[in-house]
């Protein structure tokens, strides 16, 4: 697989975590509305699930590597510090 066929895919999986992230949060503030029903009652509880599992999944998928995230954190203390002179 190429570079730009791992970014596709990549932007593919983050489109498709959204959108479960979407109707999972639709459906369950719909099924939020009739609790009393015993199937809206199982709806409710298996699109919380889906929510979570969703939100999980689209954490994980904007995780960088171990070198961007050093290269980032090595520039907060120059960003701080800016804003500190700027003041």
């Amino acid at each position: 697989m190429t570079k730009t066929q791992s970014k596709c895919n990549l932007k593919l999986k983050r489109e498709i975590a959204k959108v479960g992230m979407s109707a999972s949060l639709g459906i369950l503030t719909l099924s939020a509305f009739m609790l009393k029903n015993k199937s809206a009652r199982k709806a409710h509880v298996a699109a919380g699930i889906a929510l979570i599992g969703f939100s999980y999944w689209h954490h994980k998928l904007y995780q960088s590597n171990k070198k961007e995230r050093t290269v980032v954190q090595n520039a907060a203390p120059r960003i701080k510090t800016i804003k500190a002179i700027t003041r």
